[in-house]
């Protein structure tokens, strides 16, 4: 059998659609706005920037294509992690750098991706393990066992068709395989869940409503499962004792 050029040609495609599952990809995106509280109506907390949207295949023959895992990074400074939301896939490391003269201590009891790096400042950071691997999928609740103010959400995805949302609530993610996906939208305020299908090379658009108006800030435990001392900033604080 003798194959004409264009025949080839679709042949060559249709062969690299089935190695990628990228062929025809379609792209999605949205805006997302906020049912805001009465009670806090004009706070930051309402803002709906920072919201992690993921899509997760159901029930599809999707096969993620093979990659060498990556290392994100999250700085500490001003009693902060920098950035406070992010989104990585399975096997990714990140590295946790202290911009500060005194310790933090870096840590999660999130199932799955429990872990430890113990404390460290900016001048003895070289000569500790100042990194995190996440082989487990889902969320990684991270604090500082020093200052409980500080708190960074991770989470550990298995697809690679995610986005964080902008100021004004709007993300896109591209790249998307026909399908069918779970779609998360989460926030510590607050997240929801929705079936959606992605059609074949089109470029489609979403508009959310994500609830923070039963929103309340709790309190979370150190890594001993206990509650943070309270710290007088006018004491001497021994967070910066090098060690």
């Amino acid at each position: 059998m003798t194959f004409k050029p264009f025949q080839y040609w679709l042949i060559t495609i249709s062969s690299l659609c089935l190695i990628s599952n990228h062929c025809f990809a379609s792209s999605l995106s949205g805006e997302i706005k906020i049912k805001k509280s009465a009670l806090n109506f004009a706070t930051e907390s309402n803002s709906p920037k920072n919201i992690m949207v993921i899509l997760e295949p159901i029930n599809q023959n999707f096969k993620a294509q093979p990659r060498t895992s990556k290392t994100h990074q999250i700085k500490m400074t001003h009693k902060e992690f920098i950035p406070g939301y992010k989104i990585i896939q399975t096997g990714d490391k990140v590295n946790f750098s202290n911009l500060e003269s005194f310790k933090h201590n870096v840590f999660s009891s999130s199932q799955g991706n429990q872990f430890d790096l113990g404390s460290y400042t900016q001048h003895n950071q070289n000569k500790v393990k100042t990194w995190q691997q996440f082989n487990s999928s889902g969320l990684v609740k991270i604090y500082c066992n020093i200052h409980g103010q500080m708190a960074a959400f991770v989470y550990v995805s298995n697809s690679p068709f995610f986005a964080l949302t902008d100021s004004d609530g709007k993300f896109e993610i591209n790249q998307i395989p026909a399908g069918r996906y779970q779609l998360l939208a989460w926030n510590v305020r607050g997240e929801m869940k929705k079936q959606i299908e992605i059609i074949d090379d089109k470029n489609q658009s979403i508009n959310l409503l994500l609830d923070y108006s039963s929103y309340i800030k709790k309190p979370h435990f150190n890594k001993n499962n206990q509650t943070y001392p309270v710290i007088n900033e006018n004491e001497y604080d021994s967070s910066y004792e090098d060690f």
